[in-house]
């Protein structure tokens, strides 16, 4: 990962860094030591803004007193931490390493050694879940008073247990109604006590949006370090084998690990939408390609008026729209 360091200011036609974000995988299993280094490569190479935000992923159990108060000293200031549930049994079915007893633990831990800005993850739509059952994740951490939360819904992929256990019939998914229900919950719930529903899973208190994955949405460039780590420049994109050892081994050898495609207007357009109609702002109409402008107007409205808002400068998916999303996108896509 140094070495990827060395080599990425090459990527990048703006070097200034205003947020970094050590996230995927498990990054808090890294030591204080081993993020410090990874650091103080990132500031020999680029010049970081001073109020950049440096965001760790940190899995509860990794929540010790000391490595929190060692990570704030390193600049982090940022925590996203994968609580996903409070509740013994969806923890236990989602084979996570934590009780939640230790998210509380962790999040106490954080805010002792001084972290004010700590998002929270949590999942919904397990199988079996009542809308009660997320009722009380969701009211307890509000009454904890994080500065953000990441909701996602459970989804079923391929190569996963889940996957081979739906299609043996050993498990049946919550059904899409449930799921809807809990979503427009969440969401109704959660501006009523003045958060902001700023994306289709995040939810944050006044000024604590997550700038690192606004600047995502934003099509700013962006390089990605590590196995499976993606980067974006504007033109091309490049990314990472996932295997951690062929990715090792190519850099042990001085060989980069990296694969890129240059991208097409058509691929520029579409990546446009499936970025910026997640968000509440949602795409803005003189910003569009001229090229696809008209025809993108056509498709939508042919949409289903439920699932749009009507807005004389932006494309805005409803609420309703964000749940079938990926669905909707296909229909606009470009090609």
């Amino acid at each position: 990962m140094i070495r990827e360091i060395q080599a990425a200011p090459s990527f990048l036609s703006s070097k200034n860094i205003d947020t970094i974000y050590f996230g995927g995988g498990t990054p808090s299993l890294l030591s204080a030591q081993e993020i410090e280094r990874i650091l103080n490569e990132i500031h020999q190479h680029f010049p970081v803004n001073r109020s950049a935000e440096i965001t760790l992923e940190l899995n509860p159990e990794d929540g010790e007193l000391k490595h929190l108060e060692a990570l704030l000293k390193l600049g982090i200031n940022r925590l996203s931490m994968g609580v996903q549930s409070m509740n013994p049994d969806i923890l236990a079915f989602s084979n996570r390493n934590h009780e939640a007893q230790q998210s509380l633990t962790a999040y106490q831990h954080a805010r002792e050694v001084g972290f004010s800005s700590i998002s929270v993850d949590l999942m919904f739509g397990f199988p079996g879940q009542t809308l009660d059952q997320w009722k009380s994740d969701v009211e307890f951490w509000i009454s904890q008073r994080p500065e953000h939360i990441s909701l996602y819904s459970l989804t079923v992929e391929d190569r996963t247990a889940l996957k081979k256990w739906v299609k043996a019939k050993e498990v049946t998914p919550l059904e899409d109604e449930k799921v809807a229900e809990m979503f427009h919950w969440t969401s109704e719930f959660l501006e009523g006590h003045g958060w902001e529903h700023y994306e289709v899973s995040n939810f944050a208190r006044e000024g604590f949006r997550s700038r690192h994955n606004g600047n995502y949405w934003k099509g700013v460039p962006y390089v990605g370090i590590g196995p499976a780590a993606h980067g974006y420049d504007g033109e091309r994109r490049r990314w990472n084998p996932r295997n951690n050892v062929k990715y090792g081994k190519t850099w042990k050898e001085g060989v980069p690990a990296w694969e890129e495609e240059q991208l097409t207007e058509v691929d520029r357009f579409n990546e446009q939408l499936m970025v910026r109609l997640r968000t509440r702002e949602g795409l803005k109409k003189s910003e569009i390609n001229p090229l696809f402008a008209a025809e993108l107007a056509k498709k939508w409205n042919r949409l289903d008026p439920k699932y749009r808002l009507n807005d004389s400068e932006y494309f805005r998916f409803s609420k309703a729209g964000w749940l079938v999303m990926d669905a909707l996108l296909v229909d606009l896509f470009e090609g």
